[in-house]
């Protein structure tokens, strides 16, 4: 709604994903005028439109017309409402065409957790809070795939220090931290091996956990296919275990 922005982070556009960005007005209130905006991982605006969406309705954009071309990766979409009384939601989705598989990422409002596909959070930025990405992949898999698990953190606010903790099934966790400047994205492309070192090609399984302020975060899984990482799924944050549980 007016005065009140929403953020994707997250996105990834390139030539061999199809990355389509929906807006949806969900009041039924009249129909509203939203912009979205485009941001690369350091922060730099790639491209900007506006659309009217309908009351009830749905407008669409591809974010390749947005990205002036180039390859973004741990990119960022916000969307602000520029008149209208309607409230407006925005899903992001990036498709492997080859193989009918994908990530989806539905907006938040800026500031705070960010959980994909669960439950989302909006945490003050002075508060100290932990939430755990359940499933943590690397290297070949049962079904035949080889993936890696992609992490970022984003700030829309104040720099945020986070602590990280890598707990594998298999050994002793491991500690990192990490710092996110405000309005850009920290982002790995395999947070295994780049943030914890694990061995390239590695085959792991567990659980990360992130302790700090608010921030946007989002995990996905990538699979390799034709010699390209592409997004497969997008992987749930809980604020605590025991959301697993219910």
């Amino acid at each position: 709604r007016l005065g009140s922005a929403h953020v994707i982070v997250g996105v990834l556009v390139s030539a061999s994903v199809k990355s389509t960005m929906r807006l949806l007005e969900t009041s039924g209130a009249e129909a509203t005028r939203a912009r979205i905006t485009l941001r690369d991982a350091q922060g730099n605006q790639k491209g900007s439109q506006a659309l009217e969406v309908p009351r009830y309705g749905m407008k669409s954009v591809d974010l390749a017309s947005l990205s002036g071309g180039a390859t973004i990766a741990g990119g960022r979409v916000e969307i602000t409402v520029e008149s209208g009384g309607g409230a407006i939601a925005g899903v992001a989705t990036m498709l492997d065409p080859s193989r009918n598989g994908g990530a989806t990422l539905v907006s938040q409002p800026i500031g705070g957790f960010v959980a994909p596909l669960s439950r989302a959070r909006r945490l003050n930025a002075a508060t100290l809070t932990t939430v755990v990405a359940p499933v943590v992949l690397n290297g070949p898999q049962p079904s035949g795939d080889t993936v890696q698990t992609s992490m970022g953190f984003s700030s829309s606010g104040s720099k945020v220090s986070a602590v990280i903790t890598w707990r594998p099934v298999d050994g002793q966790p491991v500690e990192n931290s990490v710092e996110v400047l405000p309005n850009l994205t920290l982002h790995f492309d395999n947070v295994l091996e780049q943030l914890f070192g694990l061995a390239p090609g590695a085959k792991a399984n567990g659980s990360i956990f992130i302790s700090g302020p608010g921030a946007e975060l989002y995990v996905q899984l990538l699979a390799l296919v034709g010699g390209k990482w592409v997004p497969a799924s997008t992987l749930p944050i809980f604020p605590t275990l025991s959301e697993l549980m219910t």
